[in-house]
């Protein structure tokens, strides 16, 4: 019998991937977001988190990690293998306000682009983008529609957030 013959040229499918996980663990302990990393070093999204979940099958050692060496405090949800996991105790809607209040309007920019003038306005947060508002109430802080149904995520996980400013600012 005659073993048949194999492509080893052209195997076929999706390309291999070249990156290694220490790659992507790098990058993300600097703070850099799943979307940076992974454009960074020319990979999909999940590719990057897949990568960084092979390590050790979980994302905890990165967690750690990211705790002990950034010492950057933000709020951010840290999407790992499917799961979203808040790793940082979010800042309180009053700290926000009052900061708003001292410090002057605020600045938050989705990831589509919008850019947020933010406000303290009569007990609520009111982001004005080109044309618009968004009200955010105590009660619909950090959820990603409002009361009214306006959508809000963008302001609080965009690449420069509402909650970046207030850790700029605290400082």
């Amino acid at each position: 019998m005659i073993a048949p013959k194999v492509a080893v040229k052209n195997r076929g499918g999706r390309p291999s991937v070249t990156i290694k996980p220490e790659q992507v663990h790098q990058l993300r302990i600097l703070g850099i977001s799943w979307r940076r990393t992974a454009k960074a070093l020319g990979i999909g999204t999940a590719t990057a988190m897949r990568l960084l979940k092979s390590i050790d099958g979980s994302c905890e050692h990165y967690l750690r990690a990211l705790l002990q060496a950034s010492g950057i405090v933000r709020n951010r949800n840290l999407f790992c293998g499917g799961r979203v996991r808040l790793i940082f105790m979010p800042a309180r809607f009053e700290k926000v306000y009052r900061m708003l209040e001292a410090k002057g309007p605020g600045r938050a920019k989705s990831h589509r682009g919008t850019e947020y003038k933010i406000k303290a306005v009569n007990g609520n947060i009111v982001a004005l983008p080109r044309s618009g508002r968004v009200t955010i109430h105590r009660d619909c802080w950090l959820q990603p529609q409002t009361c009214q149904g306006t959508r809000a995520g963008g302001i609080y996980n965009g690449p420069y957030s509402i909650l970046d400013w207030y850790a700029d600012m605290k400082k």
